[in-house]
């Protein structure tokens, strides 16, 4: 499949017992919708993922077609499907950087996400010590360590 690279093979020893779900749970009418974490200290443990890496920012027809692959590879392996996105822009950090305005309120973006089937959305603040974070420590301690990220999902643009 186009648009996704699975780095299965490197991410599968990280970690050592599956643990029980725990985190903040939307739902409507009772019946378990989506699970929503806005800070990584709210992830205590969660099931295994087929996560999509993104900022998310509109939710447009691309963003929607690389979630509905995550979701649908995480269906076939057995895994729960996550978004992890950021909760403001990361280049709001760079130094003389224009503020860069969200195109979709926390709520519309949490909304679009349950609409599509997104078990975990992880909408975090992008951070001074997220940014300056080497990339191995960034996937091993976040990606593989807090996310349990089997599958990872993400555009690549030529």
């Amino acid at each position: 499949m186009q648009g996704y690279i699975e780095f299965t093979a490197r991410l599968e020893n990280f970690w050592e017992q599956p643990k029980k779900n725990s985190g903040l749970i939307k739902s409507r009418q009772g019946i378990f919708i989506m699970q929503i974490f806005d800070s990584l200290n709210e992830i205590k443990s969660i099931e295994e993922t087929s996560i999509a890496l993104g900022n998310f920012d509109g939710v447009h027809l691309g963003h929607q077609k690389l979630i509905k692959e995550t979701i649908e590879i995480a269906k076939e392996r057995g895994l729960k499907s996550a978004v992890f996105t950021f909760s403001n822009h990361p280049r709001d950090l760079l130094p003389n950087s224009t503020k860069v305005k969200n195109i979709l309120y926390k709520h519309e973006k949490e909304e679009l996400m349950e609409a599509l089937g997104v078990d975990y959305l992880i909408n975090i603040p992008f951070t001074k010590e997220i940014m300056e974070m080497p990339p191995e420590e960034y996937v091993k301690k976040i990606i593989v360590g807090k996310l349990r990220a089997k599958i990872c999902c993400l555009w690549i643009q030529p």
